[in-house]
């Protein structure tokens, strides 16, 4: 036991900075958050440190995706656009582009310079028109399908740096993607921005650096153990970190910076891997092969339709179809790697408690923050957030998990030798 108490003191230390991390970040999006929405005329007040713009939005759908500006004005202005009372906006997947038109103010005799922020970080296709008070234009293009030095800052989301000159202007505002279509836009000092920054910085540190030690813990077990388990669990967390880096945008930007379309699909790609490889681990932690083999033949049945959808998506459907066919499959991953858990407790394999106990908050982490992309959860910061507390959970009981079953394994070894 005492070879686990710095492990655990890691741990507890943690899961303190973390939620000191995540109070702010919380706060700041409940700053955010709208009340009752702007009425039809209002201009935004660009004064502000921080601004979410979606609430003060006229939203029009582009179904063939190729309105003009002035088209969308005029659509605007005669009325056949919506508004949302939220921060968020979340058609789920989407073939047609979006048009958010945004009537600023900003009442001081300079210009201001202003960020504008786009989340998520897998918007495709961002652009950006604004219009002055004496006809000046300032227009943008950017997105993950063009090369990441197009940011006007180098931020895993696409931003713009804007210069509204004083009296009203108009922000319009065209997206499209082949993913999961939600989005959300803010308007930032440059020193809001610098917070935000510095804080999801501090955020992701403890992340990943929790999750790399954790990784670094079990590799080093499997090294004197020669445990496969070990190693399969080290495959499992290692997939999930890949996956986490690229759709967080950390791939484009420190890996990938010329190479937008690959970042593109590395998303899916490694989405698939994290879904392979959790079945791959509860198969070998459950040892299902000896201990119940209907399971185990159905398990590899699943895995060998997980590898056919992989390359049937990728060559029949594109990007499109595989990002949609990887997100259901986290979904069904969850689903059923949590039924195999209780089919083996109900078949008194002493291993099915370790692996529900550990894996429980892995799994529906995951499937939330799924369902939070395709726009059946509504979204939160804790929704899409889940699958990053649910794995950091994970990781830490697992880990504790698989020492405690391995050891209760050699036990029971060393009284069968003795007997």
């Amino acid at each position: 036991m005492s070879a686990f108490m710095p492990s655990m003191r890691f741990i507890a230390i943690v899961l303190t900075l973390l939620t000191l991390c995540v109070g702010p970040a919380t706060r700041a999006a409940a700053q955010d958050s709208p009340g009752l929405g702007p009425s039809a005329g209002m201009a935004a007040d660009a004064k502000q440190a921080q601004l979410a713009l979606i609430p003060w939005a006229s939203i029009i759908k582009d179904e063939a995706g190729n309105k003009t500006v002035e088209e969308v004005t005029r659509a605007v202005l005669s009325g056949n656009s919506i508004r949302l009372d939220q921060e968020v906006f979340s058609p789920g997947f989407s073939t047609a582009a979006y048009w958010f038109v945004v009537p600023l103010d900003n009442s001081q005799t300079s210009p201001l310079k202003r960020l504008l922020i786009f989340n998520p970080s897998w918007l495709d296709e961002v652009t950006v028109t604004l219009t002055d008070a004496s006809g000046g234009v300032q227009t943008f293009n950017g997105g993950d399908t063009h090369p990441f030095a197009q940011r006007s800052e180098p931020y895993r989301r696409s931003n713009f740096l804007l210069n509204l000159p004083p009296g009203r202007s108009s922000l319009v505002v065209r997206i499209a993607t082949r993913d999961p279509f939600w989005v959300g836009l803010s308007l930032m000092k440059p020193d809001a921005f610098n917070e935000l920054a510095s804080s999801e910085s501090l955020y992701f540190g403890l992340v990943y650096g929790g999750l790399l030690s954790l990784l670094l813990f079990n590799f080093v077990l499997y090294l004197s153990a020669r445990e496969k388990t070990y190693l399969a669990y080290c495959a499992f967390l290692a997939a999930f970190l890949a996956m986490h880096a690229t759709y967080s945008g950390h791939t484009f930007r420190w890996l990938l910076p010329g190479f937008p379309e690959a970042s593109n699909w590395a998303h899916s790609v490694f989405i698939y891997i994290y879904c392979f490889s959790g079945l791959v681990f509860a198969l070998i932690f459950l040892d299902l092969q000896e201990k119940q083999p209907t399971a185990y033949a159905w398990t590899r049945r699943l895995l060998y339709v997980m590898g056919l959808s992989f390359v049937a998506s990728a060559l029949l459907g594109g990007y499109r179809a595989q990002v949609i066919t990887s997100i259901g499959w986290v979904v069904v991953f969850s689903v059923f790697a949590f039924t195999l858990g209780l089919l083996s407790l109900k078949k008194r394999n002493n291993a099915a408690r370790f692996f529900l106990s550990g894996s429980v908050a892995g799994l529906l982490g995951s499937s939330i923050t799924a369902l939070t992309t395709m726009g059946i959860v509504p979204y939160s910061f804790w929704a899409f957030r889940a699958v990053d507390f649910g794995m950091l959970l994970d990781a830490i009981m697992l880990s504790l998990a698989l020492s405690a079953r391995i050891s209760q394994g050699r036990r029971l070894e060393r009284l069968r030798r003795f007997f």
